[in-house]
């Protein structure tokens, strides 16, 4: 279940730069233990491109920020739970093998923070142990 997101800081956050925003959703991602991404009935799990052209898997931290971002592009899709277990043993295993990157948390006027699936899964797994997180996935 998501957790509350007040006005202030859905607004504050959109307006960070993109590492600030990832930064952001490594944090939130630890503590929620989900993250979000955009459900098309039509196509599948939306996705975008990085800044070399690679077809990259857009995630949020938040529902609200997810909707907003789709609003914004006027797509289709609907903002869909991952939960952070799904996202580390299917997904990064999944994006790796496809050579997909990861857009994380893209907003309206600027682009999303693009990181290998590799580079994510270790960045990630270092801030779980960082924060005692006992959390345990399969390595692949």
């Amino acid at each position: 279940m998501s957790w509350h997101l007040d006005e202030e800081e859905f607004e504050a956050v959109q307006l960070m730069g993109a590492e600030e925003r990832y930064r952001y959703f490594i944090e939130q991602l630890v503590e929620s233990q989900e993250a979000w991404g955009l459900w098309s009935n039509e196509g599948g799990w939306w996705h975008t491109r990085d800044g070399e052209g690679n077809a990259a898997l857009a995630l949020w931290p938040h529902s609200r920020y997810a909707d907003a971002f789709a609003k914004s592009m006027e797509t289709d899709p609907t903002p869909k739970l991952i939960p952070l277990a799904t996202l580390l043993d299917t997904f990064v295993p999944r994006l790796a093998k496809d050579g997909m990157t990861l857009a994380v948390f893209p907003v309206a006027d600027g682009e999303g923070h693009a990181i290998t699936p590799e580079e994510f899964r270790e960045q990630l797994q270092s801030q779980l142990v960082d924060d005692g997180d006992e959390f345990e996935y399969d390595d692949y």
